[in-house]
């Protein structure tokens, strides 16, 4: 609890502070109970910066199986920075929580061709493809992935033949 202290110590009403706790709590303490406190407090009052509602969407509504509100807060924080990759990928990951696999394969595609140097959309195409025994198109994307990111755990060597 004293890192936590000492992070709002520099600005105790930081909604951005208040939101990177509620991660902290959610995806490394985790925490049930906690992190909606955070959140809560990061979300008393409006202006709601977007990266509030994208770290609130994925670090703590999409692990409680909230899709429909997951994707209700990036497409919030979206309206107010509509062009952000993290909000987007943010979204993407919530359309593909929620299964929706034909709106988040066009949003993934609009994605990638709009921040084509980022290989994070890629990297969840081949993830969606592959779930939906979409194989050789989901090797495409991998490879994508990879050649973006040859240095990141999460993309592999998807290489033919090794």
């Amino acid at each position: 609890m004293c890192c936590k202290v000492a992070f709002l110590a520099a600005d105790p009403i930081s909604k951005e502070a208040q939101a990177v706790l509620g991660v902290v709590t959610a995806l490394y303490d985790f925490d049930r109970e906690e992190p909606g406190r955070w959140f809560q407090l990061a979300m008393a009052r409006e202006p709601i910066p977007p990266y509030v509602r994208w770290y609130f969407s994925l670090s703590y509504l999409l692990p409680m199986g909230r899709t429909r509100e997951s994707l209700q807060q990036c497409m919030r924080g979206m309206e107010d920075d509509p062009l952000n990759f993290i909000g987007g990928f943010h979204y993407a990951s919530a359309l593909l929580a929620r299964g929706s696999a034909d709106a988040e394969e066009t949003y993934l595609q609009q994605l990638s061709e709009f921040h084509s140097s980022h290989y994070q959309p890629y990297y969840l195409l081949a993830l969606s493809q592959a779930i939906r025994g979409m194989h050789q198109k989901a090797l495409t994307a991998a490879e994508k992935a990879h050649s973006l990111a040859p240095w990141s755990p999460t993309t592999g060597d998807f290489s033919r033949g090794s």
